[in-house]
């Protein structure tokens, strides 16, 4: 069996960014979202650094407390966090909220 090499890692995650902002793209055109061309591209944290600027976690309680409330889809959007991650993190457990009208915040 032979594995892969850290190149052929980043190659295949940069498909599968693409292929995550392509399925993005399309969330927002069945949303009736016609705000894709302001869509940021997604990040990746393939290389296995740590962001510069706190935890993922840290990131998007600060991202949620300077644009919430907001939609899933808008995070997604627009905090460069991997779509994975915003998955992830964005739970009651992990201290936000969503509304009745489906916007995310920062339980306080």
């Amino acid at each position: 069996m032979q594995l892969a090499t850290a190149q052929q890692l980043r190659e295949q995650a940069k498909r599968f960014q693409e292929a995550a902002q392509k399925l993005i793209e399309v969330a927002s055109i069945l949303d009736g979202d016609n705000a894709v061309e302001s869509m940021s591209p997604v990040r990746s944290s393939v290389d296995g650094r740590r962001p510069k600027n706190g935890t993922r976690l840290e990131q998007l309680r600060e991202f949620l407390r300077t644009n919430g409330p907001i939609q899933r889809k808008d995070v997604l959007a627009r905090s460069g966090l991997p779509i994975g991650t915003v998955a992830g993190l964005l739970q009651e457990k992990h201290g936000f909220k969503k509304d009745e009208s489906g916007l995310w915040s920062v339980i306080e």
